[in-house]
């Protein structure tokens, strides 16, 4: 193994005194001796200046051959909160996170070794797209295993030896101080062979889930633990929230803060905030050294991906604030495949199980193209795309001053700012102008939102995700909303995102709405009473999971298209989700079928239709139905024909059926169900013509 003597001055004063007093009995002064222009000066001054251009001379011919790389960046350090190399430059090192335990390849089955993944072959192709960082480590339960630690000593060296730097990582639990232990031996076994070492930064856990001041005491442990060996290679500590809060980070409670850094991660497909980048722009205004240890272009689970544009703008954050990183992953693994959903190739930079060595592009993930692009720098961004940020009520039109006065909300495609324009705010994630709002008072204030590109929502567009609210909840006063000019792919959540606009007619553009991500739509138009219309057609449902109070206090509402035709087979709640629509006549959810509902209580009640058409659903699972169908006092014809209850697992029904309409015809599917729903009709003193049979043409009749 290559090893990197770092350097360290001797001191000569014996020598040199003993120098200045022969001089002196020789007749020499100490000024024509020590003076500006005396002689150990002047000569002082020439070894300086050829030391300097010998210095020089080095470091251009390093940097023609390997600027990217140890040999020339040297030892790392920390200055005014950016990492530098060994001349003071600002480096950003770029690399991969390099797992070799991956249950979800075949190749684990093989070789449990870090060689599979990390040999000289694939490192010399890793070196070609200009890798210069790879983090790896062991699992805890891994530490005391000699040769596990032994084929990780050897890979660490064989990255060293190819001038490559290393993430010295331990996998810790959540609660990191459970194993502290476990992270002093290992840490004390690495920086006692790597002390003299530039190429190595020690990782001392990944993403804890306990707070700062838990996270303080094993990072002091663990610092001292490496100083006691190692006194200058860089050390990078975890935060809160698996690594996302940074901002919570104080240098000053660490007992040795030296060339320390802190990691921050992030997988754009569900991660991409405003509050997340927040979270990072407050720690870099802090000046708190960060280090990007992990990212993925997907989801944080590993799916789902890639996620091109929100990669983009990732980049582009790193790239402004100079941040290192790491890309998950260097394996060809596949989350999906091991949860059994299919052969998507999402999670490493290499397709499933189709490692090689080579790295060539035809075995890459899209993922995997990706990436090498960026590290090459031949990615050429074609750029469609603008990201908006997250609702904040303490910026922008979502301040109260503006929210409760605003008269109608447009998305428009354009770039000018008319001169008589209120007021005008950057609403881009990038903070580059990308996108713009503004207001004008047009008989009323008139809020527009423009972009020469296509405007991505954010993907906490909804309640769920933004403790602020829906993206235009309690906009009271706004009579009709406009979209165009815009990308919902990335929403995960628009629940309550036009909760409480009471004086809303019109919502125009839903249609365009890309919601084949989205996981929580309740409360989406709860309170909207004067809206009379809306289209959802083509809408995907089928990640949804709630819609609880979907269209709640919808007074006026006439009629829902589309939504028939939504796959819900994920739904596990309905409650309440077509609770006092009074003017719609007729709800035909025939289509629907519902193999995961649990609960549906409400979900009709004080509801104004004649017909409500559930023919299809499933409601096996369901355990509660209180007021399902309470107040439908002008229900006439109930289809549940296909309807599968499971009697016994039903849990609570008080009053399902309370303030029904006398003599409604029922349709179920045998007369177990039929005895069951005219238990719950007598319950509330009502009755109905209650039919059951294969053709529900058979009227149940109680004994």
């Amino acid at each position: 193994m290559k090893k990197v003597r770092k350097n360290h001055g001797i001191t000569l004063i014996s020598l040199v005194v003993t120098i200045i007093v022969l001089l002196i009995l020789a007749g020499i002064t100490i000024n024509m001796l020590l003076g500006d222009n005396g002689i150990i000066t002047m000569a002082q001054k020439a070894k300086n200046e050829y030391e300097e251009a010998v210095k020089k001379e080095e470091q251009q011919l390093a940097g023609i051959f390997g600027k990217n790389f140890a040999d020339y960046n040297g030892q790392l350090n920390v200055l005014d909160g950016q990492l530098v190399n060994q001349y003071n430059e600002i480096i950003t090192l770029k690399g991969l996170v390099g797992d070799n335990v991956s249950q979800y390849s075949i190749h684990y089955q093989d070789s449990k070794s870090f060689s599979y993944y990390l040999n000289q072959e694939s490192i010399n192709n890793l070196k070609n797209w200009n890798v210069n960082v790879i983090r790896i480590g062991l699992e805890v339960d891994e530490v005391s295993d000699e040769e596990k630690m032994q084929d990780y000593l050897n890979t660490i060296d064989l990255l060293v030896d190819n001038d490559i730097y290393v993430i010295a990582l331990l996998w810790n639990s959540e609660n990191i101080n459970d194993n502290i232990e476990i992270a002093q031996q290992y840490f004390s076994t690495l920086s006692e062979k790597y002390n003299e070492t530039n190429n190595i930064i020690y990782e001392i856990a990944n993403e804890p889930n306990i707070e700062w001041s838990e996270i303080i005491n094993y990072c002091n442990t663990i610092i001292q633990t490496i100083r006691t060996y190692d006194n200058e290679n860089i050390i990078i500590v975890p935060n809160p929230s698996a690594d996302s809060r940074p901002d919570l980070v104080d240098m000053n409670d660490l007992n040795n803060s030296f060339n320390v850094m802190t990691s921050y991660h992030m997988y754009v497909g569900n991660q991409i905030t405003s509050e997340r980048i927040n979270y990072l722009n407050q720690a870099i205004e802090n000046k708190t050294p960060i280090f990007v240890t992990e990212w993925g272009t997907t989801l944080s689970n590993g799916n789902d991906g890639f996620y091109e544009a929100s990669s983009n703008t990732f980049i582009t954050i790193m790239n402004n604030y100079n941040l290192s990183w790491c890309n998950f992953a260097l394996v060809d693994y596949n989350f999906r495949v091991g949860q059994g959903y299919g052969q998507d190739e999402y999670s490493g930079i290499v397709q499933h199980n189709k490692w090689d060595n080579s790295l060539t592009d035809n075995i890459l993930t899209a993922s995997g193209k990706y990436i090498k692009s960026i590290l090459t720098g031949t990615y050429k961004e074609n750029r469609e795309y603008s990201e908006m940020i997250s609702r904040d009520d303490n910026i922008a039109f979502w301040q109260e001053e503006y929210r409760d006065n605003i008269m109608s909300i447009e998305f428009i495609k354009g770039n000018e700012v008319p001169e008589n324009a209120i007021i005008k705010w950057d609403m881009s994630i990038l903070k580059d102008n990308s996108i713009q709002a503004y207001i004008i008072n047009d008989n009323g204030y008139r809020l527009c939102i423009i972009s020469d590109y296509i405007i991505k929502l954010p993907l906490d567009s909804g309640t769920i995700l933004n403790s602020n609210g829906g993206l235009f909840q309690d906009f009271t006063k706004a009579t009709a909303i406009k979209f165009s000019n815009i990308d919902t792919s990335q929403c995960r959540d628009i629940s309550g995102m036009y909760r409480n606009c009471s004086e809303v007619t019109n919502i125009e553009g839903l249609t365009k709405f890309d919601t084949n991500k989205v996981e929580w739509m309740s409360d989406i138009f709860l309170g909207c009473r004067n809206l009379q219309n809306i289209d959802l057609t083509g809408w995907d449902t089928s990640n949804v999971k709630q819609i609880t109070n979907l269209f709640s206090g919808c007074e006026n509402l006439i009629e829902i298209k589309g939504i028939n035709e939504w796959n819900i087979d994920n739904i596990e709640t309905v409650n309440a989700a077509f609770q006092q629509t009074l003017s719609i006549n007729s709800i035909d959810l025939s289509n629907w079928n519902t193999p995961n509902l649990i609960n549906c209580y409400y979900m009709f009640s004080n509801n104004k239709s004649s017909v409500i058409d559930i023919r299809n659903f499933d409601m096996s699972n369901v355990t509660k139905m209180d007021y399902m169908f309470n107040l439908t006092s002008n229900l006439e014809n109930l289809y549940m024909n296909n309807v599968n209850i499971n009697i016994d697992n039903i849990t609570s029904y008080e009053g399902m059926f309370y303030g029904i309409k006398n003599g409604v015809n029922i349709y179920v599917k045998n007369e177990e169900i039929a005895k069951w729903i005219y238990d719950r009709i007598t319950e509330v003193n009502k009755t109905a013509n209650i039919y059951y049979g294969e053709d529900n043409m058979i009227l149940y009749v109680s004994d």
